[in-house]
């Protein structure tokens, strides 16, 4: 299978669609391979970055460098809190199952598009936020590093805060960032009460 855009159709990856970034992974082994990928490797493929995902996230998150995972534990004593993502049903087991595993298990909820049948910006993945936290649009704050998917929050009535260093190009998260965006919630929540 030397044809990318046939990996879309792929009977081998549909556990695993829902997000672009697993799509572009494998093209990205396809390239630095000898051989092109076939279809009865991409599950073992995805396995074991899985795998080597798990192990790294296993070393990061006790030390919390920057004090983000301090800070989502400390936000969710005082607000519900949930994931939307655009991903498939696989990937989000994958975190949820990391989140446990780490102690980080905050989340009220975690929406993922293959569950939805939608990707942001659609309006109907906002919805199922509103829907599932069971708050009014203007109670929800919420968080996103790509603009032109998740800025739409504010366009359906929620409070939108830009958070970047998980992409290329932008500057890596800090604990000042860290602590800017806690600051941020703070003035949005003190600014609707």
């Amino acid at each position: 299978m030397t044809d990318n855009a046939s990996w879309h159709k792929s009977k081998a990856l549909k556990p695993f669609l829902g997000t672009f970034s697993t799509i572009e992974a494998l093209e990205l082994m396809n390239g630095m391979l000898d051989s092109p990928i076939t279809e009865t490797q991409i599950p073992a493929l995805l396995k074991m970055f899985q795998s080597k995902l798990s192990i790294a996230i296993s070393q990061f998150i006790p030390k919390d460098p920057y004090g983000t995972f301090s800070y989502l534990r400390s936000l969710s004593k005082r607000f519900r809190l949930g994931i939307l993502s655009d991903n498939s049903i696989v990937t989000k087991l994958f975190w949820q199952d990391q989140l446990i595993k780490h102690d980080l298990d905050v989340f009220d909820f975690f929406i993922v598009s293959e569950e939805v049948g939608v990707r942001k910006p659609h309006k109907k993945m906002f919805d199922v936020v509103i829907r599932v936290s069971n708050l009014e649009p203007e109670e929800i704050v919420y968080f996103g590093d790509n603009l032109s998917k998740d800025q739409a929050a504010e366009k359906f009535g929620m409070k939108f805060v830009h958070v970047f260093g998980f992409n290329p190009g932008f500057p890596p998260i800090t604990r000042n960032s860290v602590r800017k965006i806690s600051s941020e919630i703070e003035q949005l929540f003190d600014r609707s009460l």
